[in-house]
Order: structure tokens, then C-alpha cells, then sequence
């Protein structure tokens, strides 16, 4: 498997990633198959979410035990710094786990939304509070299809990760 730095993290994943969003369909029998294979062929990296079902309980299930062995990204709708922190408590409880690798601001996908996520007591506030409290080690964003926003979300030091 190769492996990169991803963004200004510093963390080392695996070229391929392991998206978690189709979990809610499976049993948890072929959940923790399925992510046993990934760490042991070298897949070091898994991206779930607080609206991808029941993904973070059965991820949490299966591996929270190898702990050590991958790197965790998970991701907030919340706006507001209030509401993605209490999305970040809710995905820590079903993933068994104290913090994330990663916590994605999710879905900012058009200037207003950056903005609104940006402003004094938006969602990035949160994340850094987060990240202050050791909750999340990084901070990132997801984006779609907004070339606008990403050139924001690259300029500002706080995102370490698109």
C-alpha cells in the first residue's frame, strides 16, 4: 500500500480510503469483515458521519479496539458551534472512542454556508474548541462542486484538510 501526508495534518493514510456511508445497509457481521480486510491489506483511513445511519455505532463496534491502526474522520452538519459539538459528543459515543483524527465541517458547499460556518460562534468555532479539548486532533472541510469555497477553505489556516 502507499501511503501520503494528507493536507497539513501531518498524518500519514493510505492512497486508498475506506468511505463508510453505505454502512447503514449492512449487517455488523459484514461491517467488521469488511474493516478487519481494509486494516490488514494497509487501508489506514475511514471517513463516516453523523447522517450516514448507523455507520459510526457499527464502525465503533468492529475496530474500536485497533484503535492504533487507522486514522478516523468524522463530520458535523452543524452550523453552529453549539450544534457540532453535540454532534461530535453523539459520534465519539457510537464510535467508542475519546477523539477523532479528523472532524470534517460538512457540506459546506456555497460561499453563504462558508461564511455562515466561519462567523464568531459558526461550526469552525466548535471544531476549534474541539480540537482545544482534544476531541479532534484536526479540523477540515467537505465541499462540493463549489470552486469558490474551496479557494476559501484552502486560504484560511484553520482547515487542514478539503
Amino acid at each position: 500500500m502507499e501511503y501520503r501526508i494528507l493536507g497539513a495534518t501531518g498524518l500519514k493514510v493510505s492512497r486508498l480510503g475506506f468511505g463508510c456511508i453505505k454502512f447503514k445497509g449492512c449487517t455488523q457481521d459484514d461491517v467488521t469483515a469488511a474493516l478487519h480486510r481494509a486494516l490488514d491489506l494497509g487501508i489506514n483511513v475511514f471517513d463516516t458521519a453523523r447522517n450516514y445511519g448507523d455507520s459510526e455505532e457499527k464502525i465503533g463496534r468492529a475496530i474500536a479496539s485497533r484503535r492504533d491502526d487507522y486514522v478516523i474522520s468524522t463530520k458535523s452538519a452543524g452550523r453552529s458551534a453549539e450544534a457540532l459539538l453535540a454532534d461530535l459528543e453523539t459520534s465519539l459515543g457510537n464510535l467508542r472512542m475519546d477523539w477523532v483524527d479528523i472532524l470534517f465541517l460538512h457540506t459546506v458547499s456555497s460561499p453563504d454556508c462558508y461564511a455562515q460556518v466561519t462567523a464568531h460562534g459558526g461550526a469552525l468555532d466548535g471544531a476549534l474548541e474541539a480540537r482545544k479539548q482534544g476531541k479532534t486532533r484536526h479540523v477540515a472541510v467537505s465541499v462540493h462542486r463549489d470552486l469558490a469555497t474551496m479557494r476559501h477553505v484552502i486560504d484560511h489556516p484553520a482547515f487542514e484538510a478539503l
